[in-house]
């Protein structure tokens, strides 16, 4: 179906739909349990909001624990965990924090995590009831062209699992969903875990031989990316205004800090704070 041909709701269901979640309500957090939705999960409960933490069976979750906290095990690439947990949840919005712990895995399971579980998590929000669905995205990292650059599989697999998302959306409003959430993709700079990265890779690429020398490779053309370190409390912020601020035409937001740097003048200034300098190299993007 096409945006011409879409179903227009009438004018209480788009004022519902697009009505802000105010505290009380509660928020239901996926990747609750890693660096960001740590910040995530604060950052709500400061603002009175309560939390529902989606979290795996073997998750630790102690850290997360308060008076306005409650916890569903699940797992998000199981649609049917995630709809039990949700449902009758009462949550009002659903946000995805959800990333990837190891970088070294397969594609595969690149795109079963993060594509089929934005997928999952969409569908539950939907069928509970929830007005908005908030997700970290990768769209900062985009193509001369200003198209995002799926070339960066993480990337691919997120943008793959909006697209699944909206392909309900468009299907829900054909069938006069009476609840239809709220799509915004947050678009991150690179944030400060991103960083504190960097800083172990140079460090760890020091040789006993030149140890004020060390190095690092980026794919071809990385070097000039403009980019705007956010932390993650900042970011966290940013993912809790999605709650209250209007929502965007483009459905998406772009989330960096004050400061903008190429690559280069961020690897540069890394190394100068771990006492080495950094060595630029590049891997074809074919290879890589």
């Amino acid at each position: 179906m096409s945006a011409a041909t879409k179903p227009a709701p009438d004018a209480a269901k788009l004022e519902a739909i697009l009505a802000p979640v105010q505290p009380p309500a509660t928020v239901a957090v996926a990747g609750a349990t890693g660096w960001l939705g740590g910040h995530v999960v604060a950052e709500l409960l400061s603002r009175g909001y309560s939390v529902l933490v989606l979290a795996r069976a073997s998750a630790d979750v102690s850290s997360l624990a308060g008076p306005h906290v409650s916890v569903a095990r699940c797992d998000v690439t199981n649609d049917e965990s995630l709809a039990t947990a949700l449902d009758g949840s009462g949550a009002a919005a659903v946000i995805s924090c959800v990333g990837m712990r190891d970088l070294a895995v397969p594609d595969a399971e690149i795109f079963r995590v993060l594509r089929n579980g934005t997928a999952h998590l969409y569908k539950a929000a939907l069928a509970c009831g929830a007005r908005r669905f908030i997700i970290v995205a990768g769209g900062i990292h985009r193509n001369p062209d200003g198209t995002i650059n799926t070339e960066m599989v993480h990337n691919a697999a997120r943008e793959a699992g909006l697209s699944l998302a909206d392909a309900r959306t468009l299907q829900a409003a054909k069938h006069a969903t009476p609840s239809v959430p709220a799509i915004v993709a947050v678009d991150p700079s690179v944030f400060f875990k991103d960083a504190e990265t960097m800083f172990n890779m140079i460090a760890a690429s020091r040789t006993p031989n030149e140890p004020g020398e060390a190095s690092l490779t980026l794919v071809s053309g990385s070097w000039d990316v403009r980019i705007n370190p956010i932390s993650g409390r900042d970011l966290a912020a940013r993912l809790a205004d999605c709650l209250v601020n209007p929502i965007p035409a483009s459905g998406r937001i772009t989330a960096g800090g004050f400061e903008t740097y190429t690559f280069a003048e961020f690897v540069d200034l890394a190394g100068k704070a771990v006492g080495v300098r950094v060595n630029h190299r590049s891997l074809p993007r074919p290879l890589a």
